[in-house]
């Protein structure tokens, strides 16, 4: 009987969180602009305030292009760019951003 107290613990944090690469389950904004553009590479994730935050890289180091950060509903919350340096940047912590997505 003490197995199903763990699995469920297993469970919860597998689906609550992002730090797990190869998410199975993208929100349905993000899986559609993978699935319509084929420039996006590489997505990353980090947890903010409670809220997932998803930075799409297309493809282009940030010398030659932004990042954006959306959030699940594909608003736009942030961007990484060399040429500026919003203050919503100071929201992230460069570390903790998870690797969840890759163009295979």
């Amino acid at each position: 009987m003490k197995i199903i107290p763990i699995f469920i613990l297993a469970l919860c944090l597998f689906v609550f969180s992002c730090e797990k690469n190869n998410v199975k389950k993208l929100p349905d904004c993000i899986q559609e602009l993978i699935d319509e553009k084929d420039y996006i590479d590489l997505i990353h994730c980090q947890r903010v305030n409670g809220e997932l935050h998803y930075r799409i890289n297309k493809g282009v180091i940030q010398a030659d292009g932004v990042e954006y950060i959306i959030n699940k509903r594909c608003d736009t919350m942030c961007f990484i760019s060399v040429v500026e340096y919003p203050e919503c940047n100071s929201d992230y912590d460069n570390d903790k951003w998870k690797h969840i997505w890759t163009r295979e």
